[in-house]
């Protein structure tokens, strides 16, 4: 994966960038970005700098994602954070319904090597956008029947209407002699 990362026209070590920061910095592939983290020195955290090459993008589907996250060659990620502990690292898989499955293996692996082990999916990270969108869901599922309900309750009135006001008209016509058939 590192190669990938490898592809700069410059000495500089290559960074992709999520598209829509991409997109608000105005930049174009081949251009150099100064990316700033943070590492742990004695209790403390310090930002650290680094120039980069832009060699590509990439779309999350997620527009934070997006605008917030760059990926690094994990070499060139070690070289700047020298001994600094990773906390964290994500990894993909093919099937996004899968993930519940994948995290629960992925994490008995991790805890027989680590018992303070954490892994999270997607689904546990944005669990507040899940469950907004499970309430909207619900929310429109209300509003569409209700508008149902209005509509048949209003398709009855307009037929009662009908039916009452043509009863005056059958009167007429059955006092002038009109026969029902």
């Amino acid at each position: 994966l590192d190669s990938l990362f490898c592809r700069s026209r410059t000495k500089l070590p290559g960074a992709i960038l999520g598209i829509d920061l991409f997109r608000f910095l105005k930049l174009r592939l081949g251009s150099v970005v100064t990316l700033t983290t943070v590492k742990r020195v004695d209790g403390k955290l310090q930002p650290v700098d680094g120039s980069f090459e832009v060699v590509g993008t990439y779309s999350a589907g997620f527009s934070d994602v997006d605008r917030h996250v760059a990926f690094v060659g994990l070499e060139t990620l070690q070289s700047l954070l020298g001994d600094t502990v990773y906390t964290g690292a994500s990894i993909a898989v093919a099937d996004w319904e899968a993930v519940d499955a994948a995290k629960d293996a992925l994490e008995r692996r991790l805890r027989a090597h680590a018992e303070d082990t954490m892994v999270l999916s997607w689904k546990d990270n944005n669990r507040n956008l899940l469950t907004s969108v499970r309430m909207e869901r619900w929310l429109i599922s209300m509003i569409i029947f209700f508008m149902m309900f209005l509509a048949g309750v209003v398709l009855l009135v307009i037929l009662l209407m009908l039916v009452t006001e043509n009863v005056k008209d059958l009167g007429i016509l059955k006092a002038v002699g009109e026969t029902t058939t």
